[in-house]
C-alpha cells in the first residue's frame, strides 16, 4: 500500500508527500534487499526535493554496491548539520575503511565517538564502535577489535535490544575469534547468528553468515560442509564483495583438495569482480594464490608474469600483503635457482615482518633460508627456527605450512635425483633428449599446449590447467596423438593400440568417437573449428581418421625411464 501511495503522489506531483512515505519504508526495503527498487524510488524524487535522509540512503546504496567514490562524492554534497553529522561521519569512516585508508577511517570514527559521548546518541555509538572494531580487525589488532565489539554488544543488550545489531556485531566478533585461533567458538557464534537471522528474516546478513560458516568449517578441515555453506552463500549473495569472498574461499578449498582446474576457475571469477570493484587488496591476494597454482603445476613463467602484475599493485598495500608478495617471489626464484634473488627477498621480508602477527610468513621465510644457506649448521638452525613456530599456527595456515615443507623437500629430492635423468622432448617437428636443466628452461617458454607426461600436467593457453584426474583413457589418447603428431589414425588403430582389444566396428566405433569428443570439450577453445584434434575422411572408403597437427606450438615431456617401462 505504501508503494502504491508513493507512486500516486509522484504522479500527482506531490513530491513532498512521496518523500515522507519513502522515508518510512526505505529501511524495510533495505532489510528485504529491495535495493534496485529503492534506488529507482529515490531517483524519482527530484534532487531539489530530497531531504538529507533520502540523500544519505542514496549514499548507503552506493556503498552497498561497492561504489565508494560515488558515496564520498554524494556525502560531500550533504550539509553537515547536527542531525546528519554522526551518520555522515560513520559512512565516511566506512568508505575509507573499504578503500584501505585505515588511518583516515580511524580519525573519522574517533571523532564520532567523542560526539556520541557528548550527546549520548546510542545508535551512533554502537555503529561507531562496530566500525572501529572492523578497522582494528583489518589491521590485525584482534584484542582491540574484540573490545570494541563487546562494548557495542553490551550497549545494544542494555539499551537498544536490536536483533539486527546483535547479528551484525556477533558476526564480526566470531570472525575475530576465528582469526585468534578460536574457530570452534567462532563457528558456534555464527551458527547461532544464522538461526536468529533466519527467524527474524534478516536477509541482508544471511549470505555473509553462510560464507563465514563455510570458512569456519574450512579452517577446521571439514571440506564438504565448508563447500556446502560457501555455495549457498554465493547463490544468495546480494553484493559483489560477498561474491568475491565466496569464490576466493572456494578457490582455496579446491586448491587444498588438489583440484587445480576448479581452484583456478574460482580465483579468476573472484579476480574479475575484484577488478570491477577496484578492490586492490583483494586483487593482490587473489593473484598471489594464482601464482601459487602456477608454481604448484610447474608453470614458473606464467607465475612470474602474474607476480609482475602484483608488483604494480603493492605500493600502497599494508605490510602483510607486501610480505606475501616477497614470499611468492622467493619461491619462484628458488625454483628457478636464482639464489641471490631469494636471499634479497627474504632479507626484506624478515625486516618487514611483525614477529607477533606475521608468524605464517616468518615460518615460511625461515624454512626457505634453511634451503639457501651454504653451511650445514645454518641450514639446521633456520629449519629448527621455522618448526618452532608451528604450534602457534592453526587451521588452513598450519595445513599449508606442512604442505609447504613437503613440496620443497620433494622438490629438492627430485632435483638431486633428476640431475642424471634424461627426458624425451617433442616440439613440433623436433624430437630430442634433454636433462632436467633443459626441461626447467622449457617451463619458462610460451606454448599453446604443454604436456608433462611424468607429472601428468596438461596446460592449454586458453583453458589453463586441465584436470585429467580419473580420466586415464582420455589422457592416454591425448598423449598418444600428441606423441605421434602429424600421423593420422583410424578408429580401429586407436582402439587396438589404446584399449588393447579386438575392434568391433558396430560397438567400439562409438567409444573412439565419444573419447575424441570429450577431449575436444576439455581442450578446444572453438568446438566448431577444432585446433588440436582434427578429422578427415578417406576418399571412397567412408572412414574417419584422426590426427594432432604437427605445426601446433606444443611441448611434450616424457621421462626416458618411463618410456622404457
Amino acid at each position: 500500500l505504501s508503494k502504491e501511495a508513493f507512486y500516486h503522489y509522484i504522479e500527482s506531483g506531490k513530491t513532498d508527500r512521496a518523500s515522507e512515505i519513502l522515508e518510512n519504508i526505505m529501511n524495510e526495503m533495505v532489510r528485504y534487499l529491495q535495493l534496485k527498487e529503492l534506488e529507482q524510488y529515490i531517483d524519482k524524487i527530484p534532487l531539489k526535493n530530497r531531504n538529507y535522509r533520502i540523500n544519505l540512503m542514496k549514499a548507503e546504496l552506493f556503498f552497498i554496491k561497492g561504489d565508494y567514490k560515488s558515496t564520498m562524492n554524494l556525502l560531500e554534497d550533504i550539509s553537515d548539520t547536527e542531525f546528519t553529522k554522526t551518520e555522515l561521519i560513520n559512512l565516511k569512516a566506512k568508505c575509507n575503511l573499504r578503500l584501505g585508508k585505515y588511518e583516515k577511517a580511524m580519525e573519522y570514527v574517533d571523532r564520532n565517538l567523542k560526539i556520541c559521548q557528548d550527546v549520548k546518541t546510542l545508535l551512533c555509538l554502537i555503529k561507531a564502535l562496530e566500525i572501529k572494531g572492523i578497522i582494528n580487525f583489518e589491521l590485525r589488532n584482534y584484542e582491540e577489535a574484540l573490545t570494541c565489539f563487546r562494548k557495542a554488544i553490551d550497549v545494544n543488550d542494555k539499551e537498544m535490544k536490536s536483533s539486527e545489531f546483535e547479528i551484525s556485531l556477533s558476526l564480526f566478533m566470531g570472525m575475530t575469534l576465528e582469526r585468534m585461533g578460536k574457530t570452534g567458538e567462532a563457528l558456534e557464534i555464527h551458527l547461532n547468528c544464522l538461526n536468529l537471522a533466519e527467524k527474524t528474516h534478516n536477509l541482508r546478513e544471511i549470505p555473509g553468515l553462510k560464507i563465514n560458516i563455510g570458512w569456519d568449517y574450512y579452517q577446521m578441515g571439514e571440506m564438504e560442509k565448508a563447500y556446502e555453506y560457501l555455495e549457498q552463500g554465493l547463490e544468495i549473495a546480494h553484493t559483489d564483495r560477498l561474491r568475491v569472498y565466496s569464490l576466493y574461499f572456494m578457490g582455496l578449498l579446491f586448491e587444498e583438495k588438489n583440484e587445480e582446474e576448479s581452484a583456478f576457475s574460482n580465483f579468476l571469477k573472484a579476480l574479475k569482480i575484484a577488478e570491477e570493484l577496484g578492490d586492490i587488496d583483494k586483487q593482490t591476494v587473489i593473484k598471489i594464490m594464482i601464482v601459487r597454482l602456477y608454481i604448484k603445476t610447474g608453470k614458473y613463467k606464467e607465475g612470474r608474469k602474474t607476480a609482475r602484475e602484483i608488483e604494480k599493485l603493492i605500493s600502497k598495500q599494508h605490510s602483510y600483503i607486501k610480505g606475501e608478495y616477497l614470499i611468492i617471489m622467493s619461491e619462484i626464484n628458488l625454483l628457478e635457482d636464482n639464489l641471490s634473488e631469494v636471499r634479497s627477498s627474504l632479507k626484506k621480508l624478515l625486516e618487514l615482518c611483525d614477529e607477533e602477527k606475521d608468524i605464517f610468513q616468518i615460518c615460511r621465510a625461515r624454512y626457505l633460508m634453511s634451503i639457501i644457506s651454504s653451511r650445514e649448521e645454518d641450514k639446521t638452525l633456520w629449519k629448527l627456527k621455522s618448526q618452532e613456530l608451528l604450534h602457534k599456527l592453526y587451521g588452513n595456515e598450519k595445513r599449508k605450512i606442512l604442505k609447504f615443507y613437503t613440496f620443497f623437500e620433494e622438490f629438492l629430492s627430485h632435483k638431486d635425483k633428476n640431475k642424471q635423468d634424461k627426458y624425451r622432448v617433442k616440439r613440433r617437428e623436433r624430437e630430442y633428449e634433454a636433462d632436467i636443466i633443459e626441461v626447467e628452461k622449457l617451463k619458462g617458454t610460451s606454448f599453446d599446449l604443454w604436456i608433462d607426461v611424468t607429472s601428468g600436467t596438461v596446460w592449454e593457453k586458453n583453458r589453463g590447467f586441465i584436470n585429467f584426474t580419473h580420466k586415464r583413457k582420455l589422457s592416454s589418447l591425448l598423449f598418444y596423438l600428441v606423441k605421434n603428431a602429424g600421423q593420422s589414425f583410424s578408429q580401429e588403430e586407436l582402439y587396438t593400440n589404446l584399449w588393447s582389444k579386438k575392434f568391433n566396428r558396430m560397438t567400439d566405433s562409438i567409444t573412439v568417437k565419444t573419447s575424441i569428443s570429450r577431449l575436444r570439450k576439455l581442450l578446444e577453445y572453438d568446438l566448431e573449428n577444432p585446433k588440436y584434434f582434427k578429422t578427415y575422411t578417406v576418399p571412397y572408403m567412408n572412414e574417419s581418421r584422426y590426427y594432432f597437427p604437427e605445426d601446433i606450438n606444443f611441448c611434450l615431456i616424457e621421462s626416458l625411464e618411463s618410456k622404457k617401462d
